[in-house]
């Protein structure tokens, strides 16, 4: 399957004000991968915020399409080839569909897991989170991303799905923001969360609030699916329908990953698997310095009040406010720093500061300049209260909701503003103790906690696989095997077998048929190369499924690395075998290589054109793809080009190592079982490689009706497993319609094409988009209704 677009011909006629030169000079690494600028910049640069000239910012930086589709807003509004939409069927945007603080949310049915793998790398999890567009940071997300900062360093990958609403629209500030703050590293993938979601995939998925539980319902890919809960949010909105939404979120009974104990102990109540990880505060901004809190110890108290978060009830901030009303007028000098929530019209008695919203840095500042800390959340969010006794600040919180565990710096009084009163004298009538942390974990005790709640959780429907473990060598029959499904493969096979049995090695391999019920003379065929190491293994038709027929293929073999070919892809030359196996010398994991391919002499000059682009591409790039290094590779790490480049994988010419696929065999999927498998073992941990030499030729030149399906096959394939969404209206596909034309016309003309054969892929690619489309529609229909 070709994903990656043509590098050969130039589209910068095709581009608004595009300016090649200053796109080389301002963006070396273009000219380093020997890439044509302009297709550059519609297939990467755009989706990473570059612009197309000095002064020219391109639009749809945001939410740019994937690697395949067409550009839609740069392209010269050439004259279309075809004006209506031709009976394309429609499909509305929603872009409320997963925003929060919207009761549509839940509108759309939880589906059932339905993972395509049941294994995972407990050193290398790969961990998705769906967090809240909104920034500042509350001190409740602040604790997410120093968790996963902390997991991240201890091996594992994070993908972070940003859920509407946003209040930074480009995604690539939003990230850089976050970076500004410390809050994720180079290596976290963050992207916006789409309104489709069905094709992402990892080993977890985890809901950090209520909201984001729905959009992870929707997610049938993960291995499992967890809520990080840091209170009983039910109980803590000050909205009726949000309490309700929060209660619809419970009954989804995700895995709950707890903060604290306590909150494990009453969820554990409702039958729940539950796991806890200790309160804690990042200890990069909370901290006890007593160097830097001299009014500790002055006349004036100072008292850190918390105010809670806008939209929430689950802090008693009236109370904390009258409390100090009683403290003024029994003539204790203290001033209140006021901080969360924007109080208006309030003018207390008492002398107070109002500080706002503070981020995670501002806190722990206040925080250490101040002896007292009023944290009377309920709902058990120990939040605040971990936060200040990391600075070293006697915190009161109320008696009716311990979330924290024990601390001597912990006063939990009653709900009422003379016992929190009381509270406050009876503190301030001690001798202060500064410079010492009170109390809860910090952020490394917390994250290996988090870590070991994960990996039990992945424990229950999955196996933890290291890779240490599936890279050891078992004793084979045979050095390498082939194995070929087959039905109705005519005359060209025996070419295939041919190829197959005059290869020169130095080391003996076999090759296993599986033929699903072939009608020609495909079984005669290969029977005649009985007597040259062929084995012919037959089931009927109705038993064919890509994946697991290749499982069965598989299975039948003795061989340490097993060989896939199809029955229309002949090996270029008597080496083909041999340098497939010689490339998993090329790293010291790798599970997998695929082999270059070549045209048949009778494809025509478009079919080559993308064959011959398609694997030049590959050759300019690293040969050997991982998820940890690098390798020089140009493309930006995280990106959707970047992402393409790891699962690329082709079962016309491949090999797999034996004992990783024992482990991780391919999914059981009707179609591009390939790539899927390529990217999962990617993803746990191990390597792909390229094998430029070892070419097999293989091309088809499709008819209307042949193309059509493919496509349409195509569409809901890439939807399904990838999350890849082309072209969402019928007015896209005729604008990625118009942009291969154009670019068809202007190959043609490079290369003496007939205006005939230009036509034929016109029409040909003109059908494909359409069926692409329409795939994809078909499957969104499934799975939100009519509507869709």
């Amino acid at each position: 399957m070709n994903i990656v677009a043509d590098q050969n011909s130039s589209s910068s006629a095709l581009l608004v004000n595009f300016d090649p030169e200053w796109y080389v000079r301002t963006y070396p690494d273009v000219a380093q991968i020997g890439m044509d600028p302009a297709e550059h910049y519609v297939w990467i640069g755009r989706q990473l915020g570059r612009r197309p000239n000095s002064g020219l910012v391109a639009p749809l930086l945001a939410a740019a399409p994937p690697a395949q589709s067409a550009p839609e807003a740069v392209l010269v509004a050439a004259p279309p080839a075809q004006q209506s939409d031709g009976g394309l069927p429609s499909m509305p945007q929603d872009a409320a569909r997963w925003a929060r603080y919207n009761m549509r949310i839940a509108r759309q049915r939880p589906v059932s897991p339905a993972p395509l793998f049941r294994s995972f790398n407990p050193q290398a999890m790969h961990l998705h989170w769906i967090v809240s567009g909104e920034l500042p940071l509350n001190p409740r997300q602040a604790r997410i991303f120093s968790l996963i900062r902390q997991l991240e360093a201890q091996g594992h990958h994070s993908w972070i799905w940003i859920q509407p609403p946003c209040v930074v629209g480009d995604e690539t500030a939003f990230r850089n923001a976050l970076i500004a703050q410390g809050a994720i590293g180079p290596r976290t993938i963050l992207r916006f969360l789409p309104e489709d979601v069905v094709g992402i995939s990892g080993d977890a998925i985890i809901a950090t609030d209520f909201w984001s539980c729905f959009p992870a319902a929707a997610m049938p890919l993960f291995k499992a699916r967890f809520r990080l809960t840091q209170l009983l949010e039910k109980e803590s909105q000050a909205d009726g329908s949000a309490s309700a939404l929060a209660g619809q979120a419970d009954a989804l009974n995700m895995m709950a990953l707890c903060a604290g104990q306590e909150l494990e102990t009453m969820l554990a109540e409702t039958g729940r698997w539950t796991r806890h990880w200790p309160q804690f505060a990042d200890d990069n901004y909370f901290y006890a310095d007593p160097e830097q809190n001299p009014s500790r110890s002055g006349d004036t108290l100072q008292i850190a009040v918390d105010l809670g978060e806008a939209g929430t009830s689950h802090v008693a901030a009236d109370l904390a406010l009258d409390a100090l009303e009683l403290l003024g007028q029994r003539g204790i000098p203290f001033t209140a720093h006021l901080f969360g929530q924007a109080r208006a019209d309030f003018q207390p008695s008492y002398s107070s500061i109002s500080h706002g919203p503070l981020e995670s840095p501002a806190r722990g500042d206040l925080f250490r300049a101040c002896r007292i800390g009023l944290a009377l959340a309920t709902c058990l969010d120990g939040t605040t209260q971990s936060e200040m006794l990391a600075c070293g600040l006697e915190t009161i919180g109320l008696a009716q909701s311990q979330s924290h565990g024990s601390s001597d710096a912990l006063h939990l009084t009653g709900a009422s503003s003379l016992d929190i009163a009381d509270a406050i004298v009876a503190i301030s009538a001690t001798p202060p103790r500064v410079g010492m942390r009170r109390g809860g974990a910090d952020t490394k005790s917390a994250a290996q906690a988090l870590e070991l709640a994960l990996r039990e959780g992945l424990s229950v429907d999955n196996e933890a696989v290291s890779v240490s473990s599936a890279m050891m060598r078992a004793e084979y029959a045979h050095k390498a095997a082939v194995i070929i499904p087959t039905w109705n493969g005519g005359a060209l096979f025996r070419d295939v077998l041919k190829a197959l049995t005059t290869q020169s090695t130095p080391w003996s391999f076999e090759v296993m048929v599986v033929d699903s019920g072939s009608t020609d003379e495909t079984l005669d065929i290969t029977r005649s190369f009985e007597n040259q190491g062929v084995r012919l293994h037959q089931i009927p038709n109705s038993e064919f499924q890509h994946g697991r027929t290749r499982n069965l293929a598989i299975s039948l073999t003795s061989a340490e690395f097993v060989a896939v070919l199809t029955q229309d892809a002949t090996p270029a030359d008597q080496h083909w075998l041999a340098n497939l196996v010689k490339a998993f010398d090329k790293g010291t994991k790798v599970a997998g290589v695929f082999g270059a391919h070549k045209a048949y002499p009778e494809a025509t000059p478009f079919v080559s054109m993308g064959i011959d682009g398609h694997f030049e591409h590959f050759n300019r790039l690293p040969h050997v793809a991982d998820w940890d290094g690098d390798h020089g590779n140009p493309i930006p790490f995280g990106s959707v080009p970047w992402q393409n480049w790891i699962h690329y994988y082709s079962d016309n010419n491949s090999c797999m190592r034996r004992s990783v696929w024992e482990k991780i065999p391919y999914p059981n999927i009707d179609w591009g079982e390939d790539q899927v498998w390529a990217w999962e073992i990617v993803k746990q941990g191990y390597e792909k490689a390229y094998a430029h030499d070892a070419i097999v030729c293989h091309s088809h030149n499709l008819n209307e009706d042949q193309q059509r399906k493919v496509s349409k096959i195509e569409g809901d394939f890439w939807l399904r497993n990838f999350n890849y969404r082309f072209e969402s209206s019928a007015e896209q596909v005729l604008a990625s319609a118009d942009y291969l034309r154009d670019r068809n016309v202007e190959f043609a003309l490079a290369h003496g094409i007939s205006d005939a054969v230009r036509d034929e892929q016109i029409g040909l690619d003109r059908v494909a988009v359409a069926a692409r489309y329409t795939g994809q529609i078909e499957l969104l229909r499934d799975l939100y209704g009519p509507s869709a």
